[in-house]
This record gives C-alpha cells, structure tokens and sequence, in this order.
C-alpha cells in the first residue's frame, strides 16, 4: 500500500477540480488511480499525481483536446514533449493571426454601423483617393434574361453564399462587408437588382480569391433605406439628382449592406449605401 494516498475527493479538493472531474479523467484514461481497493472499489491516487493534475491543467490551457492530453500523458518524454509543444505554439500563433483578422473585420463592421448616426441624407459627392480591393462572385441568371425583381435577388443571394463559403473555407482576409456591382446598362435598363458580382471588400490581396479593384475617383453616394427590391425609387432619384448637377455615371453602382438582417428585424428598415462613380458632363 502507498505511504501516501489520496481519495478521488481529497484530489478535488487540493487540485480546486470537482470529484466528478477526477473521475471523468479516470474514465478517460487520462489519469488513471495508482491503487483501487478491491474490496470497496475506492480509488487512490499517490502524491505525485497531484503534479498531472497540474500538467494536465496547463495542456487545456493551451488548447490541447483530452484525447490530445492522454496521448501526450502516455508518450511524455522529453523529446516528445518538445515537439508537441512546438506543434501547439505554431497553432496558437495561427490563431493569434486570425483573431487579429476577426478584430479588423469587427472593427470595420462596427464603424460601418456607427456611421450611420451621421449619415447624409440625399445624393452627395465624395472623392476616394484609394482602390478599394473587393472579393468578387459572378452572379449566375436562369436561362431566361427576363426574370423578376425576386429571381434577381435570389441569384444575387446564392452568389453570396458561394462567395462567403469560399472566405470562410480559404481564409479571406475580408471585412464584415457585403455588396453588390449592378452593371450601368442594367440600370439604365431598369433593371436594379441584376447584379454582375456580388462582393466582399478585403484588407489585401487572397491568391485564392477572384478579385477586382474599385478604382479611385469621384464618387455620388446615397442611403436607401428600404427593401432590396426597392432600390428601384432611389436609383431613379440617384440619377434625378446627378442630371440636376451636371454629372453622368461613368460606372455601374457598388450597393453595400450596411443594416440588414443582423441590426435589424425589418426589412423595410435596410440601409443599402449606393456608390456610382461620376465625372461633370461635357
């Protein structure tokens, strides 16, 4: 018998662990008792398995799973210990690297949000001095070019869901961001939903990413607020507005999805941000 043994209880309560942990660790081979009596069944353990509990302790800190942690516990030599920690410090540092990434998207989303309180209210002007790389999804049609506003929108939703696996799967370093390019002829046809990509801005370049730039230049911006397929009543006014001030669209529209469905339970409050770059007319 050992000089000095511990019940499963007395475990608990040196370690701060519950009693139904040390036995889960027991049932799962990871810290088996040194002697169990085999007359009443009790487990004990000896005072060296207080340091496991311990080592045991810092492997879950570290991000170890428990079957990681009975393997490392069954194979613990040095060397193996080395490697295995190198291993996990190489994850870590990955993770690190990705929450860094999920920082600058929630960043980004924040702001986009924020910014609403002091949105302008019709059509203004503002120059960007910088590309802007966006992710980019072609958006797939029926067959049949005449579809309606809900066919074109249901296009554009499955081509978001494309692009937004394919950022998820292969790491995109995009924002909380999405959007749509409606081509001009489309518009200048009245068709307002039927977008040629579908987009999601990034911090930089993906080489598994299909990309395109939004060049710099001068830009006339308007908040819809509304249902997507509304958007018809604000492009009208849109370009209402840019024949009253001299100007001609000389691209199609960027629409950013700044409050959907994930600030807001109605649709009829959407916030779509239209962006159409312009140059004065003559």
């Amino acid at each position: 018998m050992m000089k000095h043994r511990f019940t499963a209880g007395e475990m608990a309560k040196l370690s701060g662990l519950s009693k139904q942990t040390i036995l889960f660790y027991d049932k799962k081979g990871i810290l088996k008792p040194e002697y169990v009596d085999p007359d009443n069944g009790y487990r004990y353990y000896s005072a060296d398995q207080l340091d496991f509990l311990d080592n045991i302790a810092m492997l879950k800190e570290i991000g170890l799973s428990l079957d990681e942690i009975r393997t490392f516990m069954e194979q613990r030599t040095r060397d193996y210990a080395v490697s295995r920690m190198e291993q996990q410090l190489e994850s870590i540092r990955q993770k690190i690297r990705r929450l860094q990434t999920i920082e600058k998207q929630l960043s980004w989303k924040m702001k986009t949000l924020e910014d609403l309180t002091s949105k302008k209210d019709g059509v203004f002007l503002t120059r960007h001095q910088k590309p802007e790389l966006l992710a980019v999804e072609p958006v797939s049609f029926p067959r049949r070019r005449k579809g309606t506003d809900d066919e074109d929108l249901m296009a554009q939703n499955i081509a978001i869901k494309k692009l937004m696996t394919k950022a998820k799967r292969e790491h995109y370093p995009y924002f909380y961001q999405q959007g749509a390019i409606i081509p001009l002829k489309e518009l200048k046809e009245g068709h307002y939903l039927r977008a040629s990509h579908v987009f999601l801005p990034m911090e930089k370049k993906c080489v598994h990413a299909l990309s395109m730039t939004k060049p710099p230049g001068l830009y006339a911006r308007y908040y819809f607020t509304g249902r997507y397929t509304g958007s018809g009543s604000a492009y009208q006014l849109l370009f209402s507005e840019l024949e009253r001030m001299g100007l001609s669209a000389v691209s199609g529209s960027y629409e950013y999805c700044i409050l959907d469905s994930l600030a807001s339970q109605d649709t009829d409050h959407y916030v779509t941000l239209i962006e159409v770059e312009v140059e004065k007319k003559g």
